[in-house]
């Protein structure tokens, strides 16, 4: 087919490039495995608030280990001084929020942009 193709073209004073659609990149698979969500740092996170709003955050440390501090200040902290705005809101309606139901928004290796 190649041929015939090459030779009408050559016929029209056209010179036909043919190539391979395909790459190494499409035939091999992605090789490195996704990061767990807990164990993904350096991002954006949001969480959602039973009353449909959403808590937005950054953090360096594991996502894991974040929603853990979280957790404990809406248990542990009354004291106003402690607490964090999503603590103040949990502790100021008696909303609850899903920390199951958490995603990331946006991942950034650079905090100095």
């Amino acid at each position: 087919m190649e041929k015939e193709v090459g030779n009408t073209m050559a016929f029209l004073d056209i010179l036909p490039a043919f190539y391979n659609i395909r790459t190494i990149g499409d035939i091999y698979s992605r090789l490195k495995d996704k990061t767990p969500l807990g164990q993904a740092s350096e991002l954006v996170y949001k969480i959602p608030c039973s009353c449909a709003k959403l808590y937005v955050g950054q953090t360096r440390q594991y996502l894991s280990k974040r929603l853990h501090k979280h957790r404990y200040s809406c248990e542990k902290f009354r004291n106003k001084g402690d607490r964090t705005a999503l603590a103040n809101h949990h502790i100021s309606t008696d909303h609850n929020f899903d920390f199951d139901g958490v995603k990331i928004v946006d991942r950034e290796g650079n905090w100095l942009k």
